[in-house]
């Protein structure tokens, strides 16, 4: 499986050319042992375009991306041992629409974002309690220990 992902010496202008050839919304950003720095989005590079309104935001594009603040945020991760439910919560309650999962060396195993999320939920198979049409409830088809 392959990873897109972007060094810290890449340029902003770099990052938002790939960005928009992949359709991606985050990239993860590496140092030069491979290892994750940090997911850079692309509501940071705009907030980040934005702070500068009285510069240029073109010869900005030519800095590279590790001057961008959102860089310096707390690495939110996960882990391969988690459950999808603990991938989800990870991702809800530190709002991120993506989370990479790494491995001990902090090298990148995978990258889980909400549309992932949405094709597993979409696509996994139901237990029998799931198919009753019975039940009203809200929270019938969740696991009891999710309620």
């Amino acid at each position: 499986m392959l990873i897109f992902q972007i060094g810290l010496n890449t340029t902003i202008e770099e990052a938002i050319k790939l960005m928009s050839e992949r359709k991606m919304s985050t990239i993860p950003v590496v140092n030069d042992f491979k290892q994750i720095v940090n997911m850079l989005a692309r509501k940071d590079i705009i907030l980040e375009i934005m702070s500068h309104q009285g510069g240029n935001f073109h010869d900005m594009l030519k800095e590279p991306v590790k001057i961008l603040q959102s860089l310096q945020s707390r690495l939110v991760y996960g882990r391969s041992s988690y459950t999808v439910f603990e991938t989800v919560a990870k991702m809800m309650t530190s709002d991120k629409s993506s989370l990479p999962i790494i491995d001990e060396g902090k090298r990148i195993l995978a990258v889980v974002s909400c549309s992932d999320i949405l094709s597993y939920i979409q696509t996994a198979e139901r237990t029998p309690t799931e198919d009753r049409s019975s039940s009203n409830s809200s929270t019938s088809s969740m696991p009891k220990s999710a309620k």
